[in-house]
């Protein structure tokens, strides 16, 4: 967006605003002023690297009633974060599940590319929104889940995420959450 329409912008929000409450007014112009400063490209650029994702290198639990999920993430290289997700049971630590995971960012974007026993090809993912607390990965194409999201915002420090959440969403299934915490080397924090 080059200065001159940017500056065509504000004076159109002045106009706009001029004669509504002040409050009202104050909000809008600090709102149009912040979007006219952060380039669209600036924005796309970081949902194109890992650097928006780096928050998810770590190991993770999510304890249920009868299994616990680990997911864990480490950096493979600059455009690869290697993971794998193991489901096992409490009572006896048998594995019920693994999913092996990677994120690559690639001239197209970065995808999250899930392998499942379910699948004979593994199921990528494009990651198409991305601000400091959430991930979004998306595949239309794929049955369920067509969506997954990863949301920090709940975790207070952003420098040590502590807590993030997972959501999937699909066809044919109901929309459901998992809480995952940081685990310490010894064990489940």
């Amino acid at each position: 967006m080059t200065i001159r329409s940017r500056l065509a912008i504000r004076r159109k929000a002045v106009r706009i605003t001029r004669g509504a409450d002040p409050m009202i007014a104050r909000i809008a112009m600090v709102t149009i002023a912040a979007l006219t400063c952060v380039s669209p490209s600036a924005m796309a650029d970081v949902c194109r690297s890992l650097s928006a994702v780096e928050w998810m290198l770590g190991d993770w639990a999510r304890t249920g009633e009868t299994t616990v999920i680990r997911e864990t993430w480490h950096r493979a290289s600059d455009d690869t974060f290697e993971g794998d997700s193991i489901t096992s049971s409490i009572a006896d630590g048998d594995v019920l599940a693994y999913e092996s995971l990677r994120l690559v960012a690639m001239s197209e974007g970065v995808f999250y590319i899930a392998k499942v026993a379910e699948h004979e090809l593994p199921v990528p993912f494009r990651l198409t929104r991305c601000t400091d607390n959430v991930a979004v990965f998306e595949n239309p194409d794929h049955d369920a889940p067509k969506r997954l999201t990863y949301d920090r915002s709940m975790s207070g420090d952003k420098k040590f995420t502590t807590t993030f959440e997972v959501t999937l969403e699909g066809e044919g299934m109901k929309p459901f959450t998992l809480r995952f915490d940081r685990i310490d080397p010894a064990g489940i924090q």
